[in-house]
This record gives C-alpha cells, structure tokens and sequence, in this order.
C-alpha cells in the first residue's frame, strides 16, 4: 500500500545557489488526487519545451494505483509560477532492483524546467530523496543529457518524422512490409479519435505515429552518505540496442 505524499514541501536550496537573490524558489510535491494542482502542473508540461508526454500528472495515478510504486511528483515554483517539475517512482522489484526513476514504464522522464536554477534544485532533492530511500540508483530517463560526467546508458534510438500534409507522401515513408499492414488497417477503417467509443476502438481519419526510445541517466550512490556528498559510485557501461521493446520498468 502506498503512503501519501506530503502536499508540500520547502527545500532549502544548495549552497552553490544561493546568494543569487531569488530565496522565493521553493519545492512542493504535487498532492495526490488534487484535479486544481495536477492541471496546473499539466499546464505547465505543455508549455515546456523541454517535457514530453511521459511528464504528465496523470501518470502519478497510474504508478500509484496500478502498479502499486510510491511516487514523488516534484516541483519547483516562484512566486505561484512553476518553473520545473520532475515525476519519480520508487521501483523496488527483485528483477529490476532498487531505484528511483523518472519515469518507470515510461519512455521519457527526468528535469523539466525553464530554469537552471529550478532544474538544480530539483536534481539535487532527488538526490536527497535517493540516498534518504537507500536506493541502488537514481535514473533519468532524459530526452538529451544534461551532465557529461553522470554515466548514462544509450538503450533505445528516437525516431522523428515529420507529418506531411499529403496522405501518400506519408505511407511511402513507411517501409512496405510495415506499409502493407498499414493499409490493412484503413481498410479496416481502424483509426484513432480522442473520445473513443465503448469498445475502446473507433472509426475515424487514420493516424500513424512513428517515434519512441528513451537515453537512461543512471545516478549511483555510494552508501552510506550524506544528501550533500551524494556521490556516482558506478558507472554502467554504455551500449546501444535496437529494436521497439521496451523494458518492463
């Protein structure tokens, strides 16, 4: 059973930023449940460049009710603006480890935020939260690394196409075999609709999505240390994989 997450909380920022002056930054968790704070923080992922869909309130339900993981939905706000936010989970599965993750069963995850100084203190509560956890690691799941010298693991490869507004153009993109498949489904009249019917398939204008990977930033910590000497322990070695599986966390 899960433990409620504290609504908010205040941390004091590292000391390598302070004294810039702007003390009012302050860390909250987003309270589970709450409709009024999961849209603004959902507010704030849409207009952020730098988050993508795994970044969205909703998933905390998700993690929390289905999968059974404590989560820590953070957020870095000044003066009633958000400024950064960073989903984690707590995994602790006897295949997969000990770890805390942003974000588990999730493609993407890691700091959103508009501000350094915002993505700073995000990064370095979840270090806190890790090494106060005893996790084995502390793992982004980040759309680009944001530190050279944090050990990463390139497991997948992203794949962008642009939509283009002629039908065609788009299906002779897609290689045949995949194409073939493709079209069975229009034939089928198989598409996709944003309130789909009870079945849970709808007959609609035909979408085709061609994009996923995740890079992993794994964080280790040596045990035991203090939140401020959080340290990288290890480092797994990097290797790329190909392919469209994905792990089960």
């Amino acid at each position: 059973m899960n433990h409620a997450a504290p609504a908010m909380e205040t941390l004091e920022r590292p000391a390598a930023d302070r004294g810039r002056g702007n003390a009012s930054l302050a860390l909250h968790t987003l309270a589970h449940g709450d409709p009024t704070a999961a849209a603004r923080w959902d507010a704030y992922v849409l207009a952020c460049p730098q988050a993508t869909f795994f970044h969205r309130a909703g998933w905390q339900r998700i993690i929390r009710e289905v999968f059974r993981h404590h989560t820590w939905f953070l957020y870095a706000e000044r003066g009633g603006v958000i400024e950064g936010v960073l989903p984690l989970a707590q995994v602790k599965s006897a295949l997969f480890g000990h770890s805390l993750v942003s974000l588990p069963f999730g493609v993407y995850g890691g700091v959103a935020a508009s501000s350094d100084e915002a993505a700073t203190l995000l990064e370095h509560r979840a270090r806190q939260l890790a090494v106060e956890l005893g996790v084995d690691h502390l793992e982004f799941r980040n759309v680009a690394p944001r530190h050279a010298d944090w050990p990463t693991q390139d497991l997948y490869v992203t794949f962008r196409k642009e939509i283009l507004p002629d039908v065609e153009a788009n299906m002779l993109a897609i290689p045949r075999k995949q194409r073939a498949m493709v079209r069975k489904g229009i034939k089928s009249e198989l598409g996709a609709c944003s309130k789909p019917r009870r079945s849970g398939f709808s007959r609609s204008t035909p979408i085709t999505c061609i994009a996923t990977a995740r890079r992993r930033t794994r964080c280790a910590i040596s045990k035991p240390c203090s939140a401020s000497s959080a340290a990288i322990a290890r480092c797994s070695p990097s290797r790329i994989r190909t392919g469209s599986r994905y792990p089960a966390c």
